[in-house]
């Protein structure tokens, strides 16, 4: 940070490596055109941890369907103020019209890409959600303790959960203990990028990931009675997205688009 440096100048252009810290450019002479060049992210280079293991490619439909019913866990039919253990809050969510299918990505091959149509009538702090449901789930190693998915993002701040299912039938998100009312304070779920990025969250506490999210422990931590009972079983992944995004002082509808690709776990 900080650092001045003077890159090479070839045919009267430059490369300029970006990365989450700000740089500027400084010249006597007009710049002419910009061009980006391909995203990239450390995860993507790195050498995979033992234990890691893709349980699904996430690219075929006779696998996967949309779900077409309202799932509580991501929000309601409109904005409504709900009393939670004697918490009054505000639940942003509202099942979309959306679309799943089949795509070549030039960079990942075969994948699912998951559509939802921002409906304008809704609050402009509402969520939209979309989950695809596996036709039959997939039950995840014993030692399984993070999950992890390829996302082709589009800088839209929309979110990723995965849809889980403990030993005990019970059903839960991983992606914020309150799925798409928030607690996912170090956004790991959140589509804050374009391209390609590996997200991931931790399912148990022995995962290498560290949950720093308050009110998402009691998920993660054995001693806690609700804590998820492994194995685990994947049903389902979701897109939740803003319907009106941020336009630098505006909300305005959006129809966001990502890709998914190569659902997994970590395990010991």
């Amino acid at each position: 940070y900080g650092k001045t440096a003077r890159p090479l100048a070839w045919f009267k252009t430059m490369k300029v490596r970006a990365s989450t810290a700000a740089q500027y450019v400084i010249t006597d002479a007009r710049v002419k055109a910009i061009a980006c060049g391909r995203r990239a992210y450390t995860d993507e280079t790195s050498v995979p941890r033992p234990g890691f293991q893709v349980v699904d490619a996430v690219d075929s439909l006779e696998k996967w369907e949309l779900e077409n019913k309202v799932n509580m866990r991501y929000g309601t039919s409109g904005v409504n103020d709900t009393i939670t253990n004697g918490v009054i809050k505000t639940e942003y969510g509202a099942l979309a019209k959306a679309e799943v299918k089949e795509v070549d990505d030039p960079e990942k091959g075969k994948c699912l890409e998951i559509t939802i149509e921002s409906n304008p009538q809704h609050h402009k702090q509402m969520n939209e959600y979309a989950v695809i449901k596996l036709k039959q789930p997939i039950t995840l190693g014993t030692n399984a303790h993070t999950v992890g998915l390829w996302v082709k993002g589009n800088s839209g701040w929309g979110r990723i959960f995965w849809e889980i299912e403990d030993a005990t039938s019970t059903p839960g998100s991983w992606g914020g203990k309150y799925a798409s009312s928030g607690f996912d304070y170090v956004a790991r779920g959140s589509i804050d990028f374009d391209g390609w990025c590996f997200l991931s969250q931790p399912l148990t506490d022995q995962s290498p990931i560290p949950e720093l999210s308050i009110g998402g422990l009691g998920h993660l931590w054995g001693s806690d009675p609700n804590a998820a009972k492994r194995p685990f079983k994947l049903t389902g992944l979701v897109f939740c997205a803003p319907a009106h995004p941020l336009y630098i002082t505006e909300y305005k509808p959006c129809r966001q688009t990502i890709r998914v690709k190569n659902v997994s776990v970590l395990g010991d």
